[in-house]
């Protein structure tokens, strides 16, 4: 099912470029500090924009279609001066879901990384239940996998 998901994902963020374009608004606009388990920090622009698609109103907070962190924090004010609170920005809308869109359509490195992350999860029980009828072991769902690895390197 990951599978499919990543797949429907990947097809959907590739047409985004041909979506329906109109004008929104940028009702917030602000930097974000994230810091997670690893003690590392993450700067995140947050941008909220509001745009009307067949007289009905529409909010979201997507940029892009990958996470939108970043280690640099220059990188993300970068971005974030892009979409200046109060400003008129271009938005990319799905046709038929007005409700999802990206201010910048396209993949992003982080998405490529996450469809493969997705579709490699999907395919580790299949790996495994293989991996498991040719060593004969049915035991850890890894050891097949190991096994698999270190046949092949």
């Amino acid at each position: 099912m990951l599978f499919f998901l990543a797949i429907a994902y990947t097809v959907v963020v590739g047409l985004s470029k041909s979506w329906p374009t109109t004008h929104a608004n940028v009702i917030e606009s602000e930097l974000i500090v994230l810091n997670n388990v690893s003690k590392s920090v993450l700067y995140k622009p947050n941008v909220v924009y509001e745009y009307v698609v067949a007289s009905k109103t529409h909010k979201s907070r997507l940029i892009s279609s990958g996470f939108n962190a970043y280690k640099n924090r220059k990188q993300a004010e970068e971005i974030l001066s892009k979409y200046i609170l109060g400003g008129v920005v271009a938005v990319y809308y799905h046709p038929h879901f007005h409700w999802f869109s990206f201010l910048k359509p396209g993949f992003e490195k982080s998405t490529i990384y996450s469809i493969l992350f997705c579709i490699f999860l999907s395919g580790l029980p299949f790996v495994s239940i293989l991996g498991s009828h040719i060593t004969g072991n049915s035991g850890w769902i890894l050891e097949p996998i190991f096994w698999l690895i270190e046949k092949v390197v």
